[in-house]
């Protein structure tokens, strides 16, 4: 046990333990490392947040059929679609209703509203 371990294990009664796949420890590990975190401080942040908001920290889903597809085609290269800007993107979703193809649309503050008043600064 190393100082830092130590100091951790002032005032805390709890061992808490756990197994996982070795490469996914050594990754976050190292990503912790790079944060100046132990491992033990980055669990305690995790519970802290899960107290925090009544639940885990994050959206966590099950993706649905179409979506679990459309993933495991781009982590295989299959099926993809490029294009040289995002306008020329939403320009090929121009049939599809549920998407819009216009870029402008996307930014609100963009648009002129008929009759906005103009407010002084």
């Amino acid at each position: 046990m190393n100082t830092q371990d130590v100091s951790e294990a002032a005032g805390k009664d709890v061992l808490v333990r756990s197994r996982m796949e070795s490469g996914l420890k050594n990754e976050a590990e190292g990503i912790f490392d790079s944060l100046g975190l132990s491992m033990s401080s980055a669990i305690n942040i995790f519970f802290k947040q899960v107290v925090l908001h009544k639940g885990l920290p994050f959206e966590v889903k099950i993706p649905n059929a179409r979506t679990k597809k459309a993933i495991e085609d781009a982590l295989a290269g299959k099926n993809l679609q490029y294009f040289d800007s995002p306008q020329e993107m939403f320009d090929s979703y121009k049939d599809k209703s549920c998407v819009s193809h216009n870029m402008e649309s996307t930014k609100p503050h963009l648009r002129r509203q008929k009759g906005a008043v103009k407010t002084a600064k």
